[in-house]
């Protein structure tokens, strides 16, 4: 298990964390997560671009939401001190957590809570972000409307120890 300093990425675009795929008209919020994380199941940068420059990831949200060992609705309190995936949607569309489903439509997004801020990809600035959970939700409700908010355990499959 490598270690990885995740504020090392802040600001940095996509184009610097993966050789394999990387346009700006790409939605990267899962892609960055996995890059950092090291989580190369499901569909990966590579099997997307046919390119294997750098090592693969998971490009899908739903695909990590899917391998959480748990998943819950947001709660502040639960959420205090621990490493996590985020998973917001526009309120409405489809999650089930009971079978671990989240819909693939395009109002979704993924990030990493550790230690109390969620670092993420912003497709619209176009990098990485650390935000505290009250303005990420709040960027992401002015992008999406009302939203659902849920966490999930890491997947087993992590490869990456955050530092």
């Amino acid at each position: 298990m490598a270690n990885v300093s995740i504020d090392s990425y802040v600001s940095k675009p996509i184009k610097d964390i993966c050789q394999n795929l990387n346009g700006s008209d790409l939605n990267h919020c899962a892609h960055f997560v996995s890059h950092v994380l090291g989580i190369q199941f499901g569909y990966t940068c590579s099997a997307q671009s046919g390119k294997r420059l750098s090592p693969s990831a998971n490009i899908r949200v739903q695909e990590l939401f899917a391998q959480c060992p748990a998943v819950a609705e947001w709660d502040d309190t639960a959420v205090k001190s621990k490493t996590l995936l985020v998973f917001v949607t526009k309120k409405g569309n489809l999650v089930d957590l009971k079978t671990k489903t989240f819909g693939n439509i395009p109002k979704k997004h993924v990030g990493v809570l550790w230690k109390d801020n969620i670092y993420h990809y912003s497709n619209s600035a176009d990098h990485v972000m650390k935000q505290a959970p009250a303005d990420f939700f709040s960027r992401m409700t002015s992008a999406y409307g009302p939203l659902q908010k849920f966490y999930g355990t890491l997947p087993a499959e992590v490869g990456n120890q955050l530092i």
